[in-house]
Formats: C-alpha cells, sequence, structure tokens
C-alpha cells in the first residue's frame, strides 16, 4: 500500500459517485493492510476514512498472518 494509491481510489470513488448518482458507505467499508509500515498505514488512513479491518485467515485453526 501507498499513499499515492490511496488518492487515486479516493478520487475514483468521487468521479463514480458523480457519474452514477449512487454513494458508496464509509461505514461499510474497511482497509486491510498487511507488511506495511505504521506510518504509511497512519497516512493513507487519513486519506481514506475507512475502519482498520484484520483479516483472520487460518489453516487447521493455525493463523496464517501474524501481525
Amino acid at each position: 500500500g501507498d499513499v499515492e494509491s490511496s488518492r487515486v481510489i479516493m478520487d475514483s470513488r468521487e468521479e463514480f459517485k458523480l457519474t452514477s448518482g449512487l454513494i458508496p458507505s464509509f461505514p461499510k467499508s474497511m482497509a486491510y493492510f498487511c507488511n506495511v509500515l505504521n506510518h504509511t498505514k497512519v497516512a493513507i488512513l487519513s486519506i481514506m476514512p475507512f475502519a482498520e479491518g484484520e483479516l483472520q485467515v487460518k489453516y487447521l485453526g493455525v493463523p496464517l498472518i501474524s501481525s
């Protein structure tokens, strides 16, 4: 994840809203991160008003993603 990509996503969301008349729901949206530096994550979340999600990926009861 990088900050510029999050800006592109938000600009695309705005263009979608203006073109379609539909408004995507921020409360239903989540941002997921893996191997992203904390300062980058904070910068992205300051641009995208989403909650940070947590993936609960397990195989045979063992977590596959560590935090």
